[in-house]
Parts: C-alpha cells; sequence; structure tokens
C-alpha cells in the first residue's frame, strides 16, 4: 500500500505540473500586448480573471478487496495571481468506506474535521496543497464501484467579502472497483480494526474545561466517520438533540454534554465539560480604617476585603502608602489571605497625619484572571 501511495503522489504532482506549464503559458500569451518598443504585461482589472486553478481527487489503487485500506488523495492546485483566503474543500466519505485517518503536509495551514468532511485551508497561492485520508473498504461495498469526488465549498480572496468557489469546478470523479472478496489487512465485519479489535467511537473537545474570562470557541472531533450530538443544558444528550456541524460559541457558564454515534450505530460514553465565564473583576467591598475617616488610631490595622478570592497581580509591588503631611513613603508589608489584604507599617503611624494609601490596577486578580481596577482613599490620626 505505501507503494501505491507514493506512485500516486508522483503521478499527481506530475499531473498539475504539466497542466501548471499549459496553463501559464496560456495566461502569459493571453496577457503579453505587443508595442512598438517590447511587451507589456496587461494586468487584468476584474479579480475573477485572476482565480484559476484546480481540484484532483483520487484513490491510490483503482481495486479494493473488503477491509482493504484505501488512501484517498485530494489536491487543491492555485494556478492564478492572488492569494487564496479560508478554502473550504467538502471530501465527503463514500458509503462502503470508512475513515480511518488524515494526513497533511501544510498543518501549519490547513485542517480536516472527519465529523464534517470539510477540509480548510487558511491561505495558498502558487502551491499544491494535498491531503491524504485512509478508509476502510466495508462488506457492504464488495462487488461494488464507489465514485470519490470532492468540492469547493468556500473560496475567498484578499479584501473581498465575496465567495469565489463557483470559479473552481468540483473535482473528476474517481473511481474504485471493489472485488468479491476480502482483503488480508482486516477482518470482514465492517467496522475499524486494529489488530483484531473494534476500534469504538470516540470524541473530544479541543479546550478543556476551565475558568476563563473571555469567550471561547469550542470545536468537537470525533476518531471515526460519524456524527457528534451534544447539549448545553446539563441533560445527556442523544441522536435527537443537536447535531454538532460547526464550532460552539461560549459566552456564559455553561455545561456541554457531547457524544459521538458512528455509522454502525455505535454510541460513545458521554463527555461533559464545564466552561466557567467570569468577566467580572474583583472589587473592594469595605476598608479599615474606613476611606476619610478621622481620630483613627496609630496602631489600628489596615485592612482591605475584595469581593472574591484574590491573588497577587502585575502590579502587586507597586502599592504603597504616602504620609500626605511629610510627603514621605511608608515602609510596609503586606500579607493576602483569600479576599482579605493586609497591610502594616513597620514604624508606628504619626499622630494627627493623613495617609494615603493606593492600589493601582492590576494590583491584584480572581481566579479567572481579571485584574483589579485601581483603588485609593486616606484617613486621619487621632491628636496626641
Amino acid at each position: 500500500m505505501v507503494n501505491n501511495k507514493k506512485i500516486s503522489i508522483s503521478i499527481l504532482i506530475m499531473i498539475t505540473a504539466s497542466i501548471l506549464c499549459v496553463s501559464l503559458a496560456g495566461t502569459v500569451n493571453a496577457n503579453i500586448a505587443p508595442s512598438d518598443n517590447n511587451s507589456t504585461i496587461i494586468i487584468p482589472s476584474n479579480d475573477d480573471s485572476l482565480i484559476f486553478g484546480h481540484l484532483f481527487v483520487l484513490a491510490n489503487q483503482t481495486t479494493a478487496n473488503v477491509n482493504d485500506t484505501v488512501s484517498i488523495i485530494d489536491t487543491v492546485d492555485n494556478l492564478g495571481m492572488i492569494n487564496w483566503q479560508n478554502v473550504l474543500v467538502y471530501i465527503p466519505i463514500p458509503k462502503g468506506l470508512e475513515y480511518l485517518s488524515y494526513s497533511l503536509p501544510y498543518k501549519d495551514t490547513s485542517y480536516y474535521n472527519p465529523a464534517t468532511g470539510i477540509w480548510s485551508i487558511n491561505s495558498n497561492l502558487g502551491r499544491a496543497d494535498i491531503i491524504i485520508i485512509e478508509t476502510k473498504v466495508l462488506p457492504e461495498a464488495s462487488g461494488q464501484t464507489i465514485n470519490i469526488s470532492s468540492k469547493i465549498q468556500q473560496l475567498m480572496i484578499s479584501n473581498s467579502t465575496e465567495d469565489k468557489s463557483s470559479l473552481i469546478p468540483p473535482s473528476r470523479t474517481g473511481i474504485l472497483t471493489i472485488n468479491n472478496q476480502t482483503g488480508n489487512n482486516g477482518n470482514s465485519n465492517g467496522t475499524i480494526t486494529v489488530a483484531g479489535k473494534y476500534i469504538n467511537p470516540t470524541a473530544k473537545a479541543d479546550i478543556k474545561s476551565g475558568l476563563y474570562n473571555t469567550n471561547k470557541i469550542v470545536t468537537l472531533l470525533m476518531n471515526k466517520a460519524g456524527n457528534i450530538y451534544y447539549t448545553t443544558n446539563g441533560k445527556i444528550p442523544t441522536k435527537n438533540n443537536t447535531k454538532y456541524t460547526k464550532p460552539i460559541k461560549i459566552t456564559v457558564t455553561t455545561l456541554l454534554k457531547f457524544i459521538a454515534i458512528d455509522n454502525t450505530s455505535t454510541i460513545s460514553p458521554t463527555y461533559t465539560m464545564k466552561y466557567t465565564i467570569d468577566k467580572i473583576p474583583p472589587n473592594v467591598e469595605t476598608t479599615t480604617p474606613n476611606s476619610n475617616a478621622n481620630k483613627i488610631s496609630i496602631t489600628t490595622p489596615i485592612t482591605i476585603k475584595f469581593s472574591e478570592n484574590i491573588l497577587t497581580g502585575s502590579n502587586y509591588n507597586n502599592i504603597y502608602i504616602k504620609n500626605l503631611n511629610t510627603g514621605k513613603m511608608v515602609h510596609i508589608t503586606k500579607n493576602l489571605t483569600k479576599n482579605i489584604f493586609t497591610i502594616k507599617q513597620i514604624k508606628s503611624r504619626l499622630h494627627h497625619d493623613t495617609y494615603f494609601i493606593y492600589l493601582p490596577k492590576g494590583a491584584f486578580k480572581d481566579q479567572a484572571g481579571n485584574p483589579s481596577e485601581a483603588y485609593q482613599y486616606k484617613f486621619t490620626t487621632e491628636i496626641k
């Protein structure tokens, strides 16, 4: 099978190179206008004339047996003069084949979702993007001819919100003939196996449960062909609940539960993710002494109570106390326990002086990472 894959990819590259040469020759001839001195390349004003490319799909073999592993190879080739962006290619797994895995040469710019059959390409200019999808031939395909196809569902270009996918024709259909016999690289029960063991459907979320201070976009992934169903109300999902078709936006605290059901109707365990969204920063509730208080004992502790448990923030070391009568900063020690912040002066306070306490923005943060706002207050000590 490895040799077949190498041969298929080599053939595909040669075909692409041939089309590229012919296409570029035709493009240059069409755009060069003769003049008295030399030739000038005319750049078309219509973006559509700059969009040119091909979509290819084929299998690494033309015939296969039941339980054989067959590679579906899809190539998107941009031969034009403008960058393609946010390209979505639909590659359905044909009936009679079951998804196993996939590989991508350009993992940094493309991604495949087996649950939806959508291959997402972030950017493509002057190269051929390739995906190899491994599938297994099921018993129901015995004696059948399987058609393999793909289609670009979305294609965007820079500085445009218009979908240009209609300019690229669908791929030619690849043909795979299944023999009336069983292959040697699997069993004949029509399910995905590894070393003779059935592989149960599983699913996962790309973001773990946790406490966050921003909205989250959660993508659900499945290990084989099938569908994912989910709920956000805490109930156990079934196939009658919402079918996963696109990433889920989490804007408030949400209990997400989901299951995977493969093409044999086998159901995965229920997966649960709890996303706690907290966008409210901690705030000061009370202080001792009170703000603007007078006749405060020179030994009265200084404590500040917050609305929730807090942690030290990036500006914690910039907290200070200043004696407004002398204009000098006061040497202090600091202690934080849950939601209580305590300040102690190393030397005793002076009588009948006003002290200014300043907590800069970000001196503290809550468990979700929300920074505290700046806070300040003052008090005056008692007369001796």
